[in-house]
């Protein structure tokens, strides 16, 4: 072809014929049918987005949508005429067991939705003590020696699977499983530093998580923490996030033990001096280096206590007043109550934790680090001033 006008009248004739694309008669339009949907053969959740398949492959084009209505408890869904999608979400559902249904074409499908969240509930081994965080919540705050443990126990009122799983401050939710290697129905442990089994560590409160690598250094999670717990059931429900908090803090060494009633002031010269259940119808006065741990005790008078090692005072009731100054460990008031005037001052390294107490007037000055409240305001009818502003 080597002529130009015969070349060009070839080419002209090719770019008519793919121009026209005339393939003859039109296609006759084809009505797509339902083949495939959100599963339907086990109730699906409250908030999930139901949706519609209508994929016909090897159908010849263009393609007719059939009529598609849709039918929430039986009642026809006016602005969902024609949609391939139905957001139940949108709708707010009112609690328990609904009906959904759609109708494409000459087919229909038909859903039950499971709109009741799952419940779960949580035991704790024994508490040392228990306090509420805010008034009327009824979520507590407990307190803890060296570590506890928890068992989350997830029900529903459909039948199916059901999950439950809970986070520790704020960090990613962890599938309930119980205790590894362990029977079933063993509770999740709790400690200051995590268990190493097989060279995963379980149930650590260190700032490195719940889970960290057996060879990473931690500290030990001493202090306050936040636990949510909440469970997922076999339609997709998330139930409600609840939450409780704890301090947990190292079980003390006493040397010398006070039961019953002391008549009297009690003074604390060495080592460590646990108050337990008793009344103390006088004054406490600790001594330099000495420690007092007083857990549900009833003091008479007042408490000083000058560059002690450690003062805890743990669902105890202080008649007069509380000056703790210069202690070199530990200061712990949880859920205490001080009549007088209370004074933390000198303080460490580590934060006093002064949580869920009532206090007559609240000083703090000097400290280290400004006192804390794990979580759990106190009660300041007189007011706080300095460190404890607000707390």
């Amino acid at each position: 072809m080597r002529d130009p006008a015969i070349r060009a009248a070839a080419l002209t004739a090719t770019r008519s014929w793919t121009v026209s694309g005339d393939a003859g008669p039109p296609a006759e339009p084809f009505e797509r049918r339902l083949a495939g949907s959100t599963q339907y053969e086990r109730p699906i959740g409250g908030r999930d987005v139901v949706y519609l398949d209508l994929t016909a492959p090897g159908a010849p084009a263009p393609m007719m949508l059939p009529p598609i209505t849709w039918q929430l408890d039986g009642q026809p869904v006016a602005d969902a005429i024609g949609q391939l999608t139905f957001p139940l979400d949108l709708h707010r559902l009112s609690p328990g067991t609904h009906t959904m249904a759609v109708r494409v074409g000459d087919e229909t499908r038909t859903w039950t939705v499971d709109n009741t969240p799952p419940t779960v509930a949580y035991t704790l081994s024994p508490t040392v003590a228990s306090i509420a965080t805010d008034a009327g919540s009824g979520t507590p705050h407990v307190f803890m020696r060296d570590e506890f443990t928890m068992q989350l126990d997830p029900a529903d009122d459909q039948p199916g699977y059901v999950v439950a799983e809970f986070r520790l401050n704020g960090d990613g939710w962890h599938h309930y499983y119980g205790w590894p290697d362990a029977p079933p129905g063993t509770p999740f442990r709790f400690t200051p530093r995590g268990t190493n089994i097989k060279e995963l560590i379980y149930g650590s409160l260190s700032a490195e998580g719940l889970s960290p690598q057996p060879w990473e250094p931690r500290e030990p999670g001493w202090g306050s923490h936040r636990i949510e717990y909440r469970a997922i059931d076999a339609a997709g429900n998330i139930g409600d996030a609840r939450d409780f908090r704890v301090t947990i803090m190292p079980g003390p060494e006493c040397a010398r033990t006070v039961t019953g009633q002391h008549a009297g002031d009690l003074r604390v010269d060495s080592g460590v001096t646990c108050v337990i259940g008793a009344t103390v119808t006088g004054s406490i006065a600790v001594a330099a280096g000495a420690s007092l741990v007083a857990t549900d005790a009833r003091i008479g008078g007042g408490i000083t206590a000058a560059r002690a090692a450690d003062v805890e005072l743990v669902a105890t009731t202080v008649a007069g007043d509380v000056r703790i100054e210069g202690t070199v460990g530990r200061v712990v008031l949880f859920g205490a109550t001080v009549t007088g005037a209370t004074t933390v001052s000198g303080g460490g390294s580590t934060p006093a934790r002064l949580i869920g107490s009532t206090f007559g007037t609240l000083t703090c000055a000097g400290n280290g680090e400004a006192p804390v409240n794990g979580g759990t305001p106190n009660r300041l009818p007189g007011g706080a001033t300095g460190q404890c502003a607000g707390l």
